[in-house]
């Protein structure tokens, strides 16, 4: 079990990241890397009920306001 909970979502993450790469470039595939626990966090509070904290929220409202300033157009 533990092998395969370190190897089927270590490579499916690995090749999704590639593949983020070669589609949108390394700039925009490394800007987007803050939103990971944004996701999780919304993930977790929409499926499993946990509570999101007033400091939580403002920490997840400034990653994607910093990811929007860093790809935005110049």
């Amino acid at each position: 079990m533990v092998i395969y909970v370190a190897l089927v979502p270590g490579a499916l993450a690995y090749t999704a990241w590639n593949m983020a790469v070669k589609q949108v470039g390394p700039r925009a595939s490394a800007a987007v890397l803050p939103l990971m626990p944004v996701i999780t966090a919304a993930l977790s509070a929409a499926l499993l009920g946990e509570y999101l904290s007033a400091q939580q929220l403002l920490g997840m409202a400034a990653a994607v306001a910093g990811v929007y300033l860093a790809l935005r157009d110049k």
